[in-house]
């Protein structure tokens, strides 16, 4: 599921409906309800590039829970560019008759 997605679905539990997360989603809800102050906010990927890592090689793993008690070596140069805010361009898919390269959106010529 997309990052953004969860989140709007985490912060409108009225839209889920027979939603195939809404277990999960329902175990987010009562871990957010044991904290005080609990917010979310979606995070593109370039600027937290540690969890995209982290995300990717979860894919490698066995299903379960996995605790880092520290940030893996294979982090490296990622979490130091993501404390100094460092970003990254990437290709995203065409829009529209526009299309877009590294970000920027470039209109269809004539």
């Amino acid at each position: 599921m997309d990052s953004a997605v969860a989140i709007e679905l985490m912060q409108n539990s009225t839209a889920l409906g027979s939603h195939p997360m809404v277990s999960m989603l329902s175990s987010c809800w009562e871990l957010m309800g044991k904290f005080d102050t609990c917010a979310l906010q979606h995070v593109y990927r370039k600027r937290n590039v540690v969890a995209d890592c982290i995300a990717q090689r979860s894919y490698s793993l066995d299903l379960g829970v996995c605790f880092l008690d520290m940030a893996p070596s294979w982090i490296g140069s990622s979490l130091v560019d993501d404390l100094l805010g460092v970003t990254r361009t990437r290709l995203v898919s065409v829009v529209s008759s526009c299309s877009v390269f590294l970000g920027v959106l470039h209109p269809p010529s004539s």
